[in-house]
């Protein structure tokens, strides 16, 4: 059965949305009507030779109206308005394609199988009124005799030949609001599962690994072999190729237990891994990746300097292009898993000429590159810091990262990823501090009650809650902006929002849960104490709150300087 644009009203249009069933992907394509009657397009879903599987249609950006959805043969509008989202849920696909008529019931499940993630939504121009409406594609089918004997080859199809093709029509759906502030069932069974690794593996061994100052490369191999180094690098170079916003889950869970290892995680990422990444040429990533992804390997970001922190730009380390090779002089200060056994290289920038700032490679080991002893910190005694210094280090031209010149400009853009990362971290001591307190304010007793019923106490408490959800909306929808590839400039505003309220919230966090403690808050026995330690670092790293500040308020348009 084959309808066109001509059988339907000229005020209907369709998007091109795209599908997922547990098969592989299936691409819904539908064009717009000719004559178009009104401002808004709307969505015509008609769906069918499916067979019986649940399939989803996710429509970004569409609002719901009531009393949409008809049974049988009627049509389904979205009205395309920007911003929310709406997921389309075909449930009961036998019915479906007798026209059976079926209530909308919201309470209805996905069957098993069907994924749960939407996808996006494209704009087609409008068909002739002699072309079909809608057309269903099925990529990676043919494990399905069923699925593949549905489909009908289309001699007229516009992609490439070998798969198959089938009309879509008349169907009644259910539609769901999308829960618009919840991660997806991925990422919270990703979750549970470096919860259990943290709760397990890091729990038990923190208190004594801090006291120590001892740095668990066997603890960060496991974390390699979890996968959470490669989180968000592409397959071809051994990572997983997920989204950044499993970045910020991992981070928030390792910095709930402990926050030197989820410091370890973003750092070894969000600045060893990823300007290699974004910047490096095909035999930079090929060379480094691979290693730093399985977690076999660190590597350092070197941008700090002793007088040149907030003020990135007055940088004083020099690289001088001699024939063949870079001789680099000079310092970095504070520089994250710059000196263990594991750490291959450091990525530096450094003055390469007038008004001109590079990043350099430079691997361990190389003659003229010193790692200085460990800094003795307030916090974070489990991370690995170090000075740098470089007395006529040579390295090859080649390795020069990106452009020449370009080295200031892509650091800031590596700091943007990692202050979103560092929110997260933020995110899970403020948790972890909420999570003591609260044991611990059922537990204690004062006066024949728990202090917990104690206003002062319970109040508290409450504020912390309220800056925990805050600051993990914040963060999570400054990762979400990453992922959906929005302007740098909106994602940089939203890292800098993120990270200031989250860092702070977390410092808050901390000295209301050492309160709660009393004197026990003051004891290294207790988890909050070291919490209280590990806070400060969060309002300083990756920019200062007063950097923060600054970066939102010209993103307000304010002349500050």
């Amino acid at each position: 059965m084959c309808r066109t644009a001509a059988d339907y009203p000229p005020e209907l249009a369709c998007p091109l949305a795209r599908a997922f069933d547990r098969l592989g992907s299936l691409q819904i394509r539908a064009g717009g009507c000719a004559e178009l009657g009104q401002s808004r397009p709307a969505l015509l879903c008609d769906v069918s030779h499916l067979g019986e599987r649940a399939a989803q249609v996710g429509v970004p950006g569409a609002q719901v109206g009531s009393d949409l959805v008809k049974p049988g043969e009627q049509l389904l509008e979205l009205p395309l308005l920007g911003g929310g989202g709406a997921v389309v849920d075909v449930d009961d696909l036998p019915d479906l394609g007798q026209r059976h008529a079926e209530s909308l019931a919201s309470e209805d499940e996905l069957e098993p199988g069907a994924l749960s993630w939407a996808v996006h939504t494209l704009h087609t121009g409008a068909p002739r009124r002699d072309q079909p409406l809608g057309f269903v594609e099925a990529q990676r089918a043919g494990s399905d005799p069923e699925l593949v004997g549905q489909l009908a080859d289309r001699p007229d199809s516009s992609f490439p030949r070998g798969r198959h093709g089938a009309m879509v029509v008349d169907v009644n759906v259910n539609v769901k609001e999308r829960a618009m502030f919840e991660l997806s069932e991925d990422h919270e069974l990703f979750r549970k599962t470096v919860r259990e690794f943290a709760d397990q593996e890091i729990a038990p061994h923190v208190a004594q690994w801090d006291r120590e100052h001892f740095f668990p490369v066997d603890v960060v191999r496991k974390m390699g072999e979890l996968g959470l180094f490669g989180l968000a690098v592409p397959e071809q170079y051994g990572g997983s190729g997920g989204d950044f916003t499993s970045v910020c889950v991992a981070i928030e869970e390792l910095g709930r237990v402990d926050q030197s290892l989820g410091i370890t995680l973003e750092a070894g990422m969000g600045l060893g891994i990823n300007p290699i990444l974004t910047f490096g040429t095909e035999e930079q990533k090929q060379r480094w990746i691979p290693d730093l992804a399985a977690g076999q390997a660190l590597a350092g970001f070197g941008l700090t300097e002793p007088e040149a922190g907030s003020d990135a730009g007055a940088t004083r380390t020099r690289a001088e292009l001699v024939g063949s090779e870079w001789v680099i002089n000079g310092a970095k200060a504070f520089i994250t898993n710059s000196g263990t056994e594991i750490t291959s290289l450091v990525t530096i920038t450094a003055r390469t000429g007038p008004n001109e700032i590079s990043a350099i490679i430079v691997p361990s080991g190389t003659p003229g590159f010193v790692v200085e002893p460990p800094y003795e910190k307030l916090g974070w005694h489990i991370s690995d810091t170090h000075g740098l210094t470089f007395t006529d280090c040579r390295v090859p031209a080649e390795n020069l990262l990106g452009e020449r010149g370009a080295g200031f400009r892509q650091f800031l853009a590596a700091l943007d990823d990692g202050r979103i990362a560092i929110s997260a971290l933020a995110v899970g001591l403020a948790q972890a501090c909420l999570d003591h307190s609260l044991r611990y304010a059922n537990e204690r007793h004062t006066f024949g009650a728990p202090i917990g019923s104690r206003q002062a106490v319970a109040f508290s408490l409450s504020d912390i809650a309220v800056g925990v959800e805050a600051a993990r909306l914040l963060t999570y929808k400054a990762a979400w902006l990453k992922d959906s590839g929005r302007p740098a400039a909106e994602i940089k505003q939203a890292a800098a929002r993120a990270k200031l309220f989250s860092s702070e919230a977390a410092m808050s966090a901390a000295r209301t849960a050492t309160q709660v403690f009393g004197g026990n808050g003051f004891m290294e026995e207790f988890p909050v104490a070291r919490f209280y330690r590990d806070a400060k670092i969060l309002e300083i790293g990756e920019g200062t709150s007063e950097v923060q500040r600054m970066l939102i308020a010209r993103g307000l348009g304010l002349p500050v300087s």
